[in-house]
């Protein structure tokens, strides 16, 4: 089987409807879409569509310091040379706060009395569910004041590809984190195509530019989806002349919806919601990303 080709749905701010857009898409795609769900830093995909989790890992994403109190001689220079403020004499010994440490090691090489060390720190989890609709998703969360996101969305989008291949997808939505920071570019590397979801607000043209422009570092191919385009009809007029300057195709626009609300609160896709017209425009967005990539239905694995 060929390399399962991914679509990663990204937006430029936080609320412009990405996880609403990309769990349409996974629903309306089950026959031959796997899911993955890279924003753990505010996981949220699931969600709608009442995962099973039958496997799970911890991931641990950095490393952090500890002490040895037998060994310290608690002459301090270790706290003298951690700028991150994690390491605290208490009791003639070094104590470290692992919330604080940034795994730097500085502490380790300059402790006369080798007292100190590094070891891997916990700062999330990956999961594997079975969905409602009959495919799988590859999610995770960050524990509380987790970090290095970019690495778990890395793993996470290791381990959907290994598993699309496995099941027989050919394709996997992934919903990716808000921004361009660490997550976000984890997201799109080596992705095959990105659907950028914006909104016709001021923040929202401002961000899809910047948006725009990483992902144009990337190489990749990319389209907008416009969402609740009718809101303003102006900022949707300069969203459509930014995307024919950067040469990007608008490939839907959305309306705004008193559905989607209710859709949420049923814990279902919007595409599930009771407007008709919604409905079949999310539909023509999946024939289009279909078109694109030329993508055969999902073959059953024996």
């Amino acid at each position: 089987m060929k390399r399962p080709e991914e679509i990663v749905v990204v937006s430029g701010k936080g609320g412009t409807g990405k996880t609403s857009v990309s769990a349409a898409l996974l629903y309306l795609l089950a026959d031959r879409a796997l899911g993955a769900d890279c924003d753990v830093d505010a996981s949220n995909f699931p969600i709608l569509f009442k995962p099973e989790r039958f496997w799970e890992e911890p991931f641990f994403g950095m490393e952090a310091a500890s002490v040895d109190t037998e060994t310290c001689t608690g002459c301090g220079r270790c706290a003298e040379v951690c700028r991150f403020g994690a390491v605290q004499m208490e009791h003639e010994s070094a104590h470290i706060d692992t919330a604080s440490c940034e795994g730097c090691g500085y502490c380790a090489r300059i402790c006369p009395a080798q007292a100190i060390s590094l070891s891997p720190l916990r700062t999330g989890t990956v999961k594997i569910s079975a969905l409602r609709t009959g495919n799988t998703m590859i999610h995770g969360d960050l524990e509380i004041g987790g970090e290095n996101s970019g690495k778990l969305v890395a793993r996470i989008r290791q381990l959907a590809m290994e598993k699309a291949r496995q099941e027989g997808y050919p394709l996997i939505i992934t919903d990716g984190a808000p921004g361009i920071g660490c997550p976000v570019v984890s997201s799109l590397s080596g992705a095959f195509f990105a659907l950028m979801v914006t909104e016709p607000t001021r923040s929202g043209i401002h961000d899809l530019e910047r948006l725009a422009r990483t992902i144009e570092g990337f190489g990749i191919p990319a389209g907008i989806v416009i969402n609740k385009a009718d809101l303003h009809d102006e900022n949707s007029a300069a969203i459509e002349a930014l995307a024919a300057d950067l040469g990007l195709p608008v490939l839907a626009r959305l309306p705004f919806s008193p559905s989607v609300p209710g859709a949420m609160k049923a814990l279902r896709t919007v595409a599930e919601g009771d407007n008709p017209e919604l409905t079949n425009l999310l539909r023509d967005l999946t024939a289009t990303l279909l078109d694109r990539l030329s993508l055969e239905p999902r073959k059953e694995t024996p």
